[in-house]
């Protein structure tokens, strides 16, 4: 299952921004959404919300005009 993670950072320094942005927005692929929070707390980003994922793929048209 994969799950996007929204991720606050508050208490963010400088050095982290200097890695990631304010919004950090995680790709995470796990067994489950508690293992996702694991993941996501050893790692040292706290993940404020947790929403299930739907992969979309790229829009494309095909020759006669018809979408795919």
């Amino acid at each position: 299952m994969l799950y996007a993670a929204k991720c606050y950072w508050p208490g963010v320094t400088a050095a982290d921004l200097d890695q990631v942005a304010d919004l950090v927005l995680c790709l995470f692929q796990g067994p489950s959404r508690a293992a996702v929070i694991a993941a996501s707390d050893q790692l040292g980003i706290p993940c404020e919300r947790l929403m299930d994922l739907a992969w979309l793929g790229p829009y494309r048209r095909s020759p006669d005009g018809t979408q795919k």
